[in-house]
């Protein structure tokens, strides 16, 4: 995590998920766990093309190297706070997440 983020803290229900924190960076924000690995991440579309579109995606477990990780679920959203959503409701839902 880089030092000039801005972080919020999300509210998740349960002593089972850890609490998650996302962290805007340069066109992407990321969901972090609290051991500092990345849960799941929203991007923006590429400059010039309109409207503009968000990305999301969710790993299927936390990562270290989101390049290495496996993606549970992904999709598109028209707006920042929408995409953010999508990928908090998919981490709280257990099919997503890997069984352990």
């Amino acid at each position: 995590m880089n030092g000039l983020a801005e972080q919020q803290p999300v509210s998740v229900p349960g002593d089972a998920i850890p609490p998650l924190t996302w962290e805007r960076g340069y066109r992407v924000h990321g969901l972090w766990d609290r051991s500092g690995r990345q849960v799941g991440r929203v991007g923006l579309s590429p400059r010039g093309p309109w409207p503009t579109i968000y990305t999301w995606l969710l790993w299927r477990e936390p990562v270290d190297d989101p390049s290495e990780g496996e993606i549970a679920i992904s999709g598109e959203s028209s707006s920042l706070c929408a995409a953010k959503r999508a990928v908090e409701a998919a981490q709280l839902s257990p099919r997503h997440r890997r069984a352990t």
